[in-house]
């Protein structure tokens, strides 16, 4: 089954067949480890998509903020949906090895959700670091794509990708 996105100038296409991954690329339940060991893994691959998704999201916060000249909130909120967008590729292809959604819009807007929660947490971090104690927006970013990081794998692993006995319409 295949998925398309309209996201402003940006079309995504998603492809929901797992068989086409490559062996080194499958998720953990594919392979025969302990929950912790697949949740360690998935930490893992979570994490280096989301540094995919914060390159997106850091690369485009300062092309909007300096070249173009947008606010500064204003344009984390532009940068981080669309490094968001990434993070929601990578985790059904990648990342996690369970879904509990069985239907693919509820599962992306239930993500891109939690994702708003995740982008209250990064505004509310990169404020009080750079606006309140005139940090440079630059290293405050790092401050709060940490936070907004672990909120929103928790959130994510616990709504929309933990193992359950029976899938959630």
């Amino acid at each position: 089954m295949k998925l398309w996105f309209n996201v402003p100038f940006i079309l995504i296409h998603l492809d929901y067949l797992s068989k086409n991954r490559l062996f080194l690329l499958k998720p953990a339940q594919n392979r025969a480890d302990s929950p912790l060991n697949r949740l360690f893994g998935e930490v893992g691959r979570y994490f280096v998509v989301s540094l995919l998704a914060l390159a997106v999201d850091y690369g485009l916060l300062i092309v909007f903020h300096e070249v173009i000249g947008l606010e500064l909130l204003i344009a984390n909120a532009i940068s981080f949906s669309c490094g968001a967008v990434v993070a929601y590729a990578g985790s059904i292809f990648w990342v996690f090895g369970h879904r509990r959604l069985a239907q693919p819009k509820k599962e992306f807007i239930l993500f891109f959700a939690v994702g708003l929660g995740g982008l209250l947490v990064n505004e509310a971090v990169l404020w009080l670091f750079s606006a309140a104690n005139s940090m440079p927006y630059q290293i405050s970013k790092v401050f709060a794509a940490g936070s907004s990081f672990v909120f929103n794998f928790l959130v994510r692993k616990w709504l929309l990708f933990r193992e359950s006995k029976s899938s959630t319409e």
